[in-house]
């Protein structure tokens, strides 16, 4: 009863809105609270852990936020414009992603442009 009343008085865009700031990201949070308590904990107390990969990906958590690929590299195409083409060839799925304005790969024979 309740949810009819709420899908036929409530727009699709606005319960988008709010499932996404109270179902998606809450749970995701929830989900990951152990890896972003580590993160600022490491990040904080930088000085007092070694260098190395797994301490590293616990630095970048506390100052980034939780991703799934906790390194620097991730940060360039955070905001990056990604052109993603497709061709379907022969049954064979073949596919250029880049950030480049061309992107040539002789090797499946696709030119991006």
């Amino acid at each position: 009863m309740i949810v009819k009343l709420y899908r036929k008085y409530i727009p699709p865009t606005l319960r988008a809105k709010i499932y996404d700031a109270f179902l998606g990201k809450t749970l995701f949070n929830l989900r990951n609270i152990s890896s972003w308590c580590n993160g600022i904990w490491v990040y904080v107390f930088s000085p007092f852990y070694p260098r190395n990969d797994y301490y590293d990906a616990f630095r970048f958590v506390g100052r980034h936020g939780v991703t799934f690929y906790p390194f620097k590299t991730s940060v360039r195409y955070k905001h990056a414009d990604i052109k993603v083409f497709s061709e379907n060839r022969g049954g064979v799925f073949r596919m250029c992603i880049t950030t480049e304005k061309n992107c040539i790969s002789p090797a499946s024979g696709i030119i991006c442009v």
